[in-house]
């Protein structure tokens, strides 16, 4: 089968979790004999490399624009005749027969109905709410972002756009059930799949757990408001107890305001960017990681990487988080809640010899793959 893979932010470019699922879902199809290509975007060129064709979008770059340009930006990327045709080409000209799309913004959202008239078929994997709101974001506390005028007008022609894709793909019940809630993709078959983590990686790991008095943990995700890493730093300075230490790993715009917070706390490390390989050896030795997200959070690909080097874990009680903890245990938090966060650190570096991995996030090669192909 030829398969494209599709989703506005690729290696290099990478940035979150939906790039990783779109990497794994590469990976699967390849190692099962499919023919596999790649849509994404660049911020300086297109250009055409390694299978995967790179087109030239501002979306890389977006946050960094002012708020007009940012609008305009997304009316057009709403009905982007360009980039139609640039991936029309692109799916006739190597004869796709199966379109996986994760996060398009950056590439017009033509592509459900581009699909239909080529009459390939399409598996949309929903990742965040930028469907209901351009944004992708809702913060904890302003729930009713998605209820204003501006974006139920915006939901009105998403939700026309999207209207035809034959399976629709959600890692957490709570993300698809609000996307149900707001009459999205009524004619779709829709599932709930946990994300895919990135298993050859995580099987290799054998780095043992830090034992005795020092409890270790570890952020890992952007340095950036929504993920809420400055206001673990901060949370973290509150916290006198000296064998509790904080190690965090990412990079983004709010690293210079990171690196103020914690400059004169011994116990914090703050590494920057890692790489893959490095960042599961930091799951493996952390006693638990810390998922402080500030905003709505589908299924934080984080959390399954933890789980995959069986590393508990510390998380916001908003989006799809729960679910996670119901099934694989893992203490939460009020989001946004400083005092409750920090009791949740301290019980645990208290407990920490009770909290046990059992179930862990370690599926067998390609399955997510499969599983996708079976609900076709």
């Amino acid at each position: 089968m030829r398969i494209a893979v599709i989703n506005n932010l690729y290696k290099p470019y990478n940035r979150g979790g939906a790039e990783a699922v779109a990497e794994e879902i590469v990976k699967q199809a390849s190692a099962l004999g499919h023919q596999v290509f790649v849509i994404s975007t660049a911020p300086d060129k297109s250009y055409f490399l390694d299978n995967t064709y790179y087109l030239k979008s501002s979306y890389y770059n977006l946050g960094q624009k002012s708020l007009l340009f940012r609008a305009l930006w997304q009316i057009n990327n709403l009905f982007n005749l360009r980039k139609y045709y640039q991936i029309k080409n692109i799916l006739q000209k190597n004869k796709i027969d199966l379109v996986i799309s994760n996060n398009i913004m950056g590439l017009g959202f033509f592509l459900p109905y581009l699909c239909q008239k080529l009459k390939i078929r399409n598996i949309q994997i929903l990742h965040d709410i930028q469907l209901l709101h351009p944004s992708g974001l809702m913060y904890f506390g302003e729930e009713k972002i998605i209820d204003s005028l501006g974006a139920k007008l915006y939901q009105y022609f998403t939700r026309q756009l999207f209207a035809t894709p034959e399976l629709v793909v959600a890692p957490s019940h709570w993300l698809l059930d609000l996307y149900t809630q707001k009459a999205f993709f009524l004619n779709s078959k829709k599932v709930v799949l946990e994300n895919p983590v990135k298993t050859k990686d995580a099987t290799a790991i054998t780095t043992d757990k830090v034992d005795g008095e020092i409890t270790n943990f570890l952020y890992v995700g952007q340095i950036e408001k929504h993920k809420g890493a400055l206001f673990l730093a901060e949370t973290f300075k509150a916290i006198v107890n000296p064998f509790i230490t904080l190690t965090i790993i990412g990079d983004g715009s709010l690293r210079a305001e990171l690196k103020e917070i914690i400059k004169n706390d011994k116990r914090i490390t703050y590494l920057g960017k890692r790489a893959k390989d490095e960042v599961l050896a930091a799951m493996a030795s952390a006693n638990a990681v810390i998922v402080p997200s500030l905003c709505y959070e589908n299924s934080p690909t984080v959390i399954y990487e933890a789980l995959s080097v069986k590393t508990s874990f510390i998380g916001s009680n908003i989006g799809g988080i729960p679910e996670l903890s119901r099934k694989y245990g893992g203490l939460l938090f009020r989001a946004g809640d400083k005092e409750d966060l920090k009791g949740e650190i301290e019980y645990f570096a208290n407990h920490h010899n009770d909290f046990k991995i059992t179930q862990t996030k370690n599926e067998a090669p390609q399955s997510y793959l499969v599983s996708l192909l079976k609900n076709l």
